[in-house]
């Protein structure tokens, strides 16, 4: 399946500064753009293999939790081919309007070199555009069992048609999202991780965890959250990544979840995807988890 929007000039691209562009591009194009690069990516591990599918798509400073962070590129490199099969596709996407960051997600089906099952869940992954094209910054994923009814794939009619001309200074876009991470880590360790989804939430929220169906839209989130509000959240973010329309960004850090005396500690790295209108607050719209093995309390 390709999803098919190539009508503007790729002229109207400019070099991703700070500077006023003069004819701004759909977000909808953007989006398309995204969605046919994950398409290609999924293609390329069914034709070529699964390791130098990733190779090839990845970022040169693309992160992989594994679980600790490390250069992603480098790590697919350095694995044998991988036996298989794995499938999947765009169920929801999203796209900087200075169509330079990009998000999808949508749920895979990974079967071994017999064809049988290995697993089902949800995939995420965000995207920048080089030099190359669209290459994946970080990729993560959910084990989950398969739903009753797969999610609709992403078409070009669920896109968004913004049109955003002025671009920012990425370096302080970056530092004003990782205040908004860290004033979300603080919310979260005062008041709960729930009551910080509500302040900071998108209303298009997915909230991903691994061995659950994700939580899509902000209710959902928040329930979810409460439901596990025993836990003691904290957190530290890293670092931050931001689009040049100042729309859209990235942050990744550590994550810290204890009910003091249950046995239930729980460690990792997260990743929070964020999105603004114009110059209003920075909210969240994708939290995914990879966790270290499980520990106990002392």
């Amino acid at each position: 399946m390709t999803i098919r929007l190539r009508s503007f000039a790729p002229a109207a691209l400019v070099v991703l500064a700070g500077c006023v562009i003069s004819d701004p591009i759909p977000v909808r194009a953007y989006e398309a753009e995204v969605a046919n690069a994950e398409l290609a990516f999924a293609d390329a591990a069914a034709r070529e293999g699964i390791r130098d599918a990733f190779v090839r798509f990845s970022g040169d400073s693309s992160v992989a939790f594994r679980p600790e962070p490390e250069n992603a590129k480098a790590a697919w490199r350095s694995r044998p081919p991988v036996p298989g099969r794995l499938r999947w596709y765009p169920a929801y996407v999203r796209a900087a309007g200075s169509g330079d960051l990009g998000l999808t997600t949508g749920p895979y089906e990974s079967r071994d070199s017999t064809g049988a099952l290995r697993g089902t869940g949800t995939y995420f992954t965000v995207w920048r555009r080089d030099a190359e094209g669209w290459r994946f910054m970080v990729d993560q994923g959910i084990r989950h069992a398969a739903p009753a009814e797969p999610p609709a794939r992403w078409d070009v009619s669920m896109a968004r048609f913004d049109r955003i001309g002025r671009r920012y200074p990425t370096g302080p876009v970056a530092r004003d999202l990782l205040a908004a991470d860290r004033r979300f880590a603080a919310r979260a360790e005062e008041a709960g991780f729930a009551a910080a989804l509500r302040r900071f939430g998108h209303p298009e929220m997915r909230l991903l965890r691994d061995g659950a169906f994700p939580h899509v839209g902000l209710d959902s989130a928040v329930a979810a959250a409460s439901a596990d509000g025993a836990r003691r959240y904290s957190a530290t973010p890293a670092r931050a990544y931001a689009a040049a329309a100042g729309d859209f960004g990235w942050t990744w850090g550590e994550y810290r979840l204890l009910n003091a005396g249950a046995g239930r500690r729980e460690t990792g790295h997260y990743v929070h995807v964020w999105v603004r209108e114009g110059h209003g607050p920075w909210r969240l719209l994708v939290d995914v988890t990879a966790p270290r093995p499980p520990e106990r309390d002392e």
